[in-house]
């Protein structure tokens, strides 16, 4: 009962784990990564090698081929990385407009400044959000440090994600932009046009319309129609051979999509799962966002709900919480927490670091539980918490 007590309140969270757990798990990667890149295997990248499929598509574009041609990638990619693996490049051509740059420095020293700049955008967008608070608890994020590990790019997202909510209460027209910015990734951003809808951020909702559409016609305007036809012609072969195929990747998806696939179920009953979780999201927001709560519980339901309503999810595409448990925080510092908030968002802060393993080696579906725990203890935080 102890127990059960301590987590319900979250007494178990003393300031001096707060304060000094982070610090702790920052020297530990901060000695780890460079280790893993000196030392890991000599057969592939041991470090940041999903970056190699936005790197070479600069390259080859820049050289004037097709950066949606799988074999003008892979000898590109082999090239720099090694191996025979092969990664493919699945982002339209308005992600190229703004990444295209990397592919004209070399392979090593672009990767090293994709994630500098990525850390550096990502801890000064949480800055700005939470007002300077938790240095530490933003850098030690496991989500920052998935993201290291494996070259993505959700600190860029994650980036435009902290900037455009923290923006949103009086700057509605640069909160926008920072929304239409999301959309090189639009699966991530699928509740985000009826939050503002239900809460009536219409500027917002006009700004980001603009955004989206002023990128698309630059990509065109840059780029020509030809990529978008590619890009399209490769969604469509990569989409099926992930979601309906056997590619291997699947394992690493986190969505409940996935977790019913590794059952042995078809895409009927998986499909069917994902929409009835879909929808149950989409009316957490929609609820959340026509209600008097906090403009930050709104936000962090936003966010774990538009986690929870893709079937496209990977590990690293979870630094989207960071600005979640951020808001929610502040909200309890300022108001007090609800029972079991504390908790949760502990969980919820670890879990970018455990997703993955515990989805590929158990099948648990960790994720989509505690994502759908996270919108149930937010949406039910009584008036009267106390600290």
């Amino acid at each position: 009962m102890e127990i059960f007590t301590s987590l319900r309140d979250g007494s178990w969270l003393t300031p001096r784990r707060v304060k000094h757990y982070p610090i702790l798990i920052a020297i530990v990667a901060a000695i780890a990564l460079p280790v893993m890149a000196l030392l890991g295997p000599a057969d592939r990248a041991p470090l940041g090698v999903d970056f190699v499929a936005t790197w070479a598509a600069g390259h080859v574009a820049l050289a004037g081929g097709d950066a949606y041609d799988p074999e003008q990638l892979r000898p590109v990619e082999q090239a720099a990385i090694g191996g025979t693996k092969f990664y493919p490049y699945p982002y339209p051509p308005t992600y190229r407009l703004l990444t295209e740059w990397v592919g004209a420095l070399p392979y090593h020293a672009g990767l090293i400044l994709w994630e500098i700049l990525g850390v550096a955008a990502f801890m000064g967008a949480m800055m700005v959000l939470t007002g300077g608070r938790g240095f530490w608890l933003t850098l030690a994020f496991p989500g920052l440090i998935v993201n290291v590990i494996n070259g993505q790019n959700g600190l860029w997202l994650a980036s435009a994600l902290a900037f455009a909510l923290a923006f949103l209460a009086r700057r509605s027209l640069p909160s926008g932009a920072m929304i239409g910015l999301l959309s090189v990734k639009p699966h991530l951003g699928l509740m985000i046009p009826f939050a503002l809808g239900a809460g009536r951020y219409w500027r917002c909702f006009l700004a980001a319309a603009v955004t989206v559409v002023g990128l698309g016609a630059l990509s065109i305007a840059f780029f020509g129609l030809d990529p978008w036809r590619s890009f399209f012609g490769t969604l469509e072969a990569y989409r099926t051979g992930l979601m309906q195929g056997d590619d291997p990747a699947i394992a690493k998806l986190v969505s409940p999509f996935a977790h019913v696939r590794r059952t042995g179920a078809g895409l009927a009953a998986a499909y069917g799962v994902q929409a009835i979780i879909a929808l149950f999201a989409l009316g957490s927001v929609i609820k959340a966002w026509r209600s008097a709560a906090p403009l930050g519980i709104k936000q962090a339901v936003l966010v774990i709900a538009g986690l929870l309503a893709t079937p496209y999810l990977f590990d690293y595409d979870m630094a989207l919480l960071a600005p979640a448990i951020a808001l929610a925080t502040l909200v309890g510092l300022e108001e007090g927490f609800g029972p079991w908030e504390k908790t949760l968002l502990a969980f919820l802060w670890v879990l970018p670091g455990i997703a993955r393993p515990i989805a590929v080696y158990t099948g648990l579906p960790i994720v989509p539980v505690g994502l759908a725990l996270g919108l149930v203890i937010l949406m039910s935080r009584g008036r009267h918490a106390t600290r």
